[in-house]
């Protein structure tokens, strides 16, 4: 049935409506305005996300990739190892091997949600967006360390975004994104 009063919405996915984790201070908080430019933190510490992270590796056959802490304190704001330009972690087959399941767990949600959408709307004619973060403080570093922290896998290697894209083509659905152009 089609719907004459509704043209398009927008699905939130997370912070600020945005598909990404909450891994950076929000700008709407005037405290935090000083410090956006500060590193995220991955948001992976939880018995949820712990759990799984260890059925990943045991799942791939790498259970010497899972642990407790999976990056112990080198991707936190205040020990930069994880994100050093060159040799830092990010860099490593287990940094690569890590920043794939977690950019994945982002994928795995949005399909989710974009599934539920797509599912509620179907036959409505709706247009349905999806507003993605462009992230793009220290783009031009090589780890692109903001949008590692908040789940888009995109470096000067991988492409993120269009991952993202792809998912969302799958359900017909449309990219909102502001700064691209940054």
């Amino acid at each position: 049935m089609r719907c004459p009063f509704l043209e398009g919405i927008q699905v939130g996915m997370g912070p600020a409506g945005e598909l990404r984790y909450p891994s950076r201070p929000s700008e709407k908080l005037s405290w935090a305005r000083r410090h956006l430019r500060q590193a995220g933190e991955f948001q992976c510490y939880d018995k949820y996300m712990i759990a799984s992270l260890n059925a990943h590796v045991q799942n791939v056959g790498k259970p010497e990739k899972g642990n407790v802490d999976p990056l112990g304190a080198d991707c936190r704001t205040h020990d930069p190892g994880f994100f050093r330009s060159d040799d830092g972690t990010w860099n490593t087959p287990y940094g690569q091997f890590f920043i794939k399941w977690y950019s994945g767990m982002l994928l795995q949600h949005g399909e989710r949600l974009s599934m539920a959408a797509a599912t509620i709307f179907l036959g409505t004619g709706v247009k349905i967006s999806v507003k993605v973060a462009a992230i793009h403080w220290h783009y031009t570093t090589r780890s692109h360390l903001f949008k590692l922290t908040a789940g888009c896998n995109n470096t000067l290697i991988n492409h993120g975004y269009l991952l993202i894209a792809c998912m969302l083509g799958m359900y017909n659905m449309m990219l909102c994104c502001k700064c691209f152009d940054l």
